[in-house]
């Protein structure tokens, strides 16, 4: 008998592709696939970090997409179910939503960088200036605040969940404590 004529159904009927949002680290894309292969009716799952995509290959008895989507967003991450066979207008879509979200991200350096340059100068050349600490502070604190909002955030919801990324490194270094 021929292997390919017991595996005559199309094999990408039992894939499921989903969009993985929410991850900064490779340790992210391990986690949600740990989290994904541990639910019933997922034979197999793979994360991918660089297109923050998710394939899940079904079991006899396949999950829910909504099943799915719960148990990652449990993990504070989102999942949304992606048509591969999507139009050329949904990836267009989809991509312009990308450059926009790397847009948001690329002003964060061009703000932090010219403040963290004076925090820097004053902290080093006048130390013993009494008004130089209150500048410093006034200085920092958007840069904390504003331009690293979404590392907070980020280490806020993975402490909430009992687990740490490098998110939660970052943010510990900021701390006053």
């Amino acid at each position: 008998m021929n292997a390919t004529a017991v595996h005559d159904a199309d094999p990408a009927a039992d894939r499921l592709h989903f969009a993985v949002e929410g991850m900064t680290c490779a340790s992210c894309a391990a986690r949600v696939q740990k989290v994904l292969g541990r639910q019933p009716g997922v034979a197999e799952a793979h994360v991918n970090f660089a297109t923050a995509q998710a394939i899940i290959r079904t079991a006899d008895e396949p999950a829910s997409a909504e099943q799915l989507v719960a148990a990652v967003t449990g993990i504070g991450y989102g999942l949304a179910p992606l048509d591969i066979a999507a139009p050329a207008e949904t990836v267009s879509v989809q991509q312009s939503e990308r450059e926009a979200e790397v847009r948001l991200w690329r002003w964060r350096p061009a703000v932090a960088w010219p403040l963290a340059a004076v925090v820097l100068y004053l902290s080093v050349f006048h130390t013993h200036q009494p008004w130089a600490s209150d500048v410093a502070w006034a200085l920092a604190t958007p840069v904390q605040f504003i331009v690293g909002w979404p590392i907070l955030v980020s280490a806020w919801t993975r402490a909430r969940n009992r687990q740490m990324n490098m998110d939660t490194l970052v943010m510990l270094t900021w701390t006053p404590w």
